[in-house]
Order: structure tokens, then C-alpha cells, then sequence
């Protein structure tokens, strides 16, 4: 027989195992971290942390001044220029689709100028790669707009590639 005058609980009684909401077990949390704090909550506090560390990056891109809304209306202009300019047989593109590779081109060349700003003016291995990037696209464009021959600008290819191994190679980060 029990001396204590508290009645214990035996697991046949409802409400008496973690499952339906009565005490844990020791060493059993509940469903709780350390912390006391659930795993629904936990989750809510990481998303919260997400969310604020997206904004803060939102933030710090708006604060360069690239991207936005102006970059597209800067290419839309460029694209209505170059085709008024076509349709006045000013200047005439042979392969005028070969200018949606620009946008690419121009993104590439966008993160390449931001991340060199962000590392206090220094071209670094996260920046020239962009950079060669957005480059050999342009040398794209440029040979299929200009009818370039594609036998002077693949050695120029290979020629800009083989530079920018070299560089990282020497350079590092």
C-alpha cells in the first residue's frame, strides 16, 4: 500500500500519457524542445528568421540601385529603339532575336558589378565569374546580331576562358 495521502494515476485512467495530454514521462519533453518551446513554434520562430533575413537582403539589393523596375524599362526602351530603328531600315539586324540574350548578359554583368562593389572594389573569384559569364554572352550575341564569323569568336572564347582559369588560379579568392 502507498503512504501518500496524493492519488497516483495508473495508466488505465484517461489523460494520463503524453499522447492524450497528461504528464510525460521523465525524459520524454511532450513534443517540447529543451528550450520548453514546441515544435510548432520552433518552426514559426525559423520561418520568422527566414522571412527577416530575406527582407534584409531585399533591402541591401534595393539599397545598391540595381535590379528593379528601371532595368526593365531600360532594356524595354533599348528593344523598342533597336527595332524602330530596323523598321526605318537605319539599322538593319539580321538575327534580331539574338538580343533576348542580352538579358541574360546584362543580369550577369549586373551581379558581377554588385559583388565587386560589395567586396570593397575588388574583382574576386565570386565576381569574375559573372563577369566572364556575361562577356562571352555578349560575344555571343554580337556574333549571331553582326554575322560574325564563328571562326574568330570561338579562339576568342577558349582565349577568354582560358584567361579567367588562369586568374582565379593566381588570384584566388
Amino acid at each position: 500500500m502507498n503512504d501518500d495521502p496524493t492519488p497516483t494515476p495508473t495508466s488505465s485512467e484517461p489523460g494520463n500519457t503524453p499522447s492524450q495530454g497528461g504528464p510525460a514521462a521523465p525524459g520524454d519533453a511532450g513534443g517540447q524542445s529543451d528550450s520548453g518551446m514546441s515544435y510548432h513554434d520552433m518552426r514559426q520562430q525559423m520561418r520568422m528568421e527566414r522571412h527577416a533575413e530575406r527582407d534584409r537582403w531585399r533591402a541591401e539589393r534595393r539599397a545598391h540601385g540595381w535590379g528593379g523596375p528601371w532595368l526593365g524599362g531600360a532594356v524595354l526602351i533599348a528593344l523598342g529603339l533597336i527595332f524602330l530603328a530596323q523598321n526605318l531600315n537605319i539599322f538593319v539586324f539580321h538575327n534580331w532575336w539574338a538580343l533576348f540574350i542580352l538579358i541574360p548578359a546584362v543580369g550577369s554583368l549586373v551581379t558581377a558589378w554588385n559583388i565587386y562593389q560589395a567586396n570593397g572594389s575588388q574583382w574576386t573569384a565570386a565576381a569574375r565569374g559573372p563577369l566572364v559569364t556575361g562577356v562571352i554572352l555578349v560575344l555571343v550575341t554580337a556574333t549571331f546580331l553582326f554575322g560574325l564569323s564563328w571562326g574568330l569568336i570561338v579562339p576568342l572564347l577558349l582565349i577568354l576562358a582560358g584567361v579567367a582559369a588562369l586568374l582565379n588560379g593566381m588570384l584566388g579568392q
